[in-house]
């Protein structure tokens, strides 16, 4: 199957989801799947800003790949007809909490819009997805209270085990998100 793994690109950072792309991509790889990592630029930015990130990546068309898998904001905003999105619970920016993610700005008209239309876009986007998964049982509820949107568990493998296997040989702590990700 040929897979591109989406994540956001902070300018200047790094997030969760950047080593989650990169072993997700090898450990594709390493079963035969052609897997490529792209970053969807996310300048973090409160405000307005936020609503250009969900602009720029619904632009984006992602072609001659079977399956998008994205695993934070905005990169799950980018469409697919086959989109699946796994959220890891380290994420800071969207699902939904825009109140918190903005803090600072001045609560007016103007940014109740925003947070609004931010909150109206990620449920959008995310209903758009074949499947939504999440890693902890507190963003089950986040997903379901926030959204209304049914999500399936799939926690990332331990920090541990990911360093502990060899490079280009399938790590077997992966077989199950492999499996679940790739059916």
């Amino acid at each position: 199957m040929r897979i591109a793994v989406l994540r956001n690109a902070v300018p200047r950072g790094r997030t969760g989801a950047d080593a989650t792309a990169k072993t997700l991509v090898e450990e594709l790889r390493a079963r035969g799947h052609a897997a490529e990592g792209f970053g969807i630029p996310f300048d973090p930015a409160p405000g307005a800003a936020a609503l250009t990130n969900v602009l720029a990546a619904r632009l984006i068309q992602v072609q001659n790949v079977d399956r998008i898998l994205c695993l934070d904001f905005p990169a799950y905003c980018v469409p697919h007809s086959n989109k699946l999105v796994w959220v890891q619970a380290d994420g800071e920016a969207g699902y939904g909490d825009w109140r918190r993610q903005c803090k600072g700005l001045p609560e007016t008209a103007e940014t109740e819009s925003i947070w609004r239309a931010l909150a109206n876009a990620e449920r959008l986007n995310l209903l758009e997805a074949r499947r939504v998964y999440v890693d902890s049982p507190g963003q089950r509820g986040r997903f379901r209270d926030t959204f209304d949107i049914t999500t399936e568990l799939l926690p990332v493998p331990s920090k541990p085990i990911l360093e502990s296997h060899h490079k280009g040989m399938p790590n077997p702590a992966w077989d199950e998100v492999v499996r679940i990700l790739t059916q």
